[in-house]
């Protein structure tokens, strides 16, 4: 929920007006609603008719107009399947077929060979239009197994840190290799400084000389299982931060065996998901 013809936000409309509007609009109590930093409302119904209800809505009271959406990637999840048969299929092709097990979008993992070419390797990044993963799909007649799409860290090519994009970024620029401050005439210009990386740099690693490109990075190795529980347990990045702080405080199991039972989903480093179209819809479940 996002507030409408105003530059306030919602951080503070009344949470009783908040609540009061949302329950009589919905029939019944939301399962959560919480206010975020940026001022905007994140509402988890219980089911799809409440959600159904609500983006109707228009406003709390006559002088707060409001904007009710279904959010962009929590009613969503993705999976990774290995199919050689769907190799040479083309990917609107697949997702054609697959709709009906709401499959909304497909994106085939390609490998990059020596003469620049791109491989199909039978690795398939398929998105559902449910908040729940299916372990398994159909094709064909054959059942495929279907494994959780766990993407790769997000990592600035600005200041080299992760957590955000380039396009909002507001540090110095950072040489990739060396970690000091961008120094090269242009971007593809090979830096011939002892290799270091920023964030091993700040957290006072040292282990050996890497640069922001080394998937052996300490750092990389803790932001994959941070990417882990976001992804798996649908928080944000500080909860999932906090997570991992306690629960390498112990000697539990660590995120990290999911990332190595699940390594082929970080073949994208090397391999480029091909370009397809998405169609979306949506189903009888509980949405955000």
């Amino acid at each position: 929920m996002c507030r409408k013809f105003s530059n306030d936000t919602l951080a503070n409309v009344s949470p009783f007006l908040i609540k009061k509007v949302i329950d009589y609009t919905a029939g019944s109590e939301v399962e959560t609603c919480k206010k975020l930093r940026n001022g905007n409302i994140l509402i988890k119904t219980k089911n799809y008719n409440q959600a159904e209800k609500l983006v109707k809505l228009v406003s709390l009271s006559p002088t707060v107009h409001i904007e009710i959406s279904e959010h962009t990637s929590l009613n969503l999840t993705k999976g990774v399947i290995h199919s050689n048969d769907l190799r040479g299929i083309k990917e609107e092709e697949i997702l054609d077929e697959l709709r009906n097990q709401n499959v909304t979008e497909v994106k085939k993992i390609l490998k990059e060979e020596n003469n620049d070419s791109l491989k199909e390797i039978g690795l398939i990044i398929l998105t559902f239009s449910s908040i729940s993963l299916p372990t398994e799909m159909s094709i064909g007649y054959e059942k495929i197994k279907i494994r959780p799409y766990i993407p790769l860290p997000l990592r600035c090519k600005k200041c080299q840190r992760y957590g955000h994009i380039e396009k909002i970024c507001k540090n110095a620029k950072i040489c990739p290799n060396c970690a000091n401050e961008f120094h090269t005439s242009e971007d593809n210009a090979e830096c011939v400084n002892i290799k270091s990386f920023v964030n091993c740099k700040e957290n006072g690693i040292q282990t050996y000389n890497h640069n922001s490109y080394d998937q052996k990075c300490p750092i990389f190795v803790r932001e994959k299982e941070i990417q882990v529980i976001i992804t798996l347990e649908k928080v944000d990045r500080r909860k999932a931060i906090s997570t991992y702080k306690e629960r390498n405080q112990y000697s539990g199991p660590s995120y990290s065996a999911v990332t190595r039972n699940n390594s082929a989903l970080y073949s994208q480093t090397q391999e480029s998901p091909a370009q397809s179209s998405t169609v979306t819809k949506p189903i009888n479940q509980q949405r955000q």
